[in-house]
């Protein structure tokens, strides 16, 4: 399947084959997922979704930090719409998660949150262990971003690296000022400034939580990709950053010394974190 081409759902899908759960399951559960399609409307692997905003960050710095060698890290969180209660109960059988499953039903949350009253949402927790730790040995091959970019237009799902795959979601997403096409382009062009990218929605999720990943599977599931809103950018150094931040895509831009942002997560001094945030 070309990259272009895919759906937000079967690059979700892609990220999760080769997430490291607890350093290691993502291509099992991948599988069981393949196998057992008719038991599920949507599927994400997230950071555990938590109040804490420091821990928030830490997912998301850890996720940056892996991409440029070709790593999916910061996903522990396995999240599955499901049609029914039996079908939730099935694949927690069939899933078989050494920390914790846990079933979410409308009850459990505001009314009017689930636009189907008889699905479920499922969490499965994994243990990574530790978020700052490192395989002991390559998940994927490090594969040169550039070139991929050079054949972007032939390039396979299955072929892309992480980085890659990221920015496909970038492109396809579209709302309001956001112009997917636009920054796709845009960070080609500045390519020689950042090391990583990706879209997400920090603010919201660690104020939202569980709610907030229930909207993500059900826009999944209607194929209108996620409601990210947030354009992260681990800028090379601080003139980089101060580049990125001068381009005239986002509505507001924040340039912050990821030092400064995070005390779990090791980074190079010079890095900074580049947020952009469309209303």
């Amino acid at each position: 399947m070309l990259l272009k081409q895919a759906s937000a759902q079967n690059i979700h899908l892609e990220i999760l084959r080769r997430a490291a759960f607890a350093l290691s399951g993502g291509e099992d559960t991948y599988d069981l997922l393949t196998e057992h399609q008719n038991l599920w409307t949507a599927a994400l692997g997230e950071g555990l979704v938590s109040n804490r905003l420091d821990l928030a960050q830490t997912y998301l710095l850890t996720r940056l930090r892996a991409l440029p060698q070709n790593q999916i890290r910061g996903i522990d969180t396995l999240y599955l719409l499901s049609p029914s209660k039996e079908a939730a109960d099935e694949l927690v059988k069939i899933i078989r998660c050494q920390n914790s499953s846990t079933i979410i039903g409308p009850e459990d949350l505001p009314i009017g949150r689930f636009d189907d009253p008889t699905s479920c949402m499922i969490r499965f927790w994994w243990d990574e262990v530790s978020l700052d730790s490192q395989p002991d040995a390559p998940i994927m091959p490090i594969v040169n971003l550039d070139e991929q970019l050079a054949s972007y237009e032939t390039l396979q799902v299955k072929d892309a690296c992480g980085q890659a795959l990221y920015l496909e979601l970038i492109r396809q997403r579209n709302f309001n000022a956001y112009d997917g096409e636009e920054i796709f382009a845009g960070l080609l062009a500045l390519r020689e400034h950042w090391n990583a990218v990706m879209l997400d929605a920090l603010g919201v999720a660690y104020l939202d939580t569980e709610g907030h990943v229930l909207h993500k599977l059900q826009w999944l599931k209607a194929g209108w990709g996620l409601p990210d809103d947030n354009l992260y950018i681990l800028a090379k150094g601080q003139s980089s950053a101060e580049i990125l931040s001068q381009q005239p895509w986002p509505d507001t831009v924040k340039v912050i010394k990821c030092n400064r942002l995070n005390k779990f997560i090791d980074l190079a001094p010079e890095q900074c974190l580049v947020s952009m945030w469309w209303d």
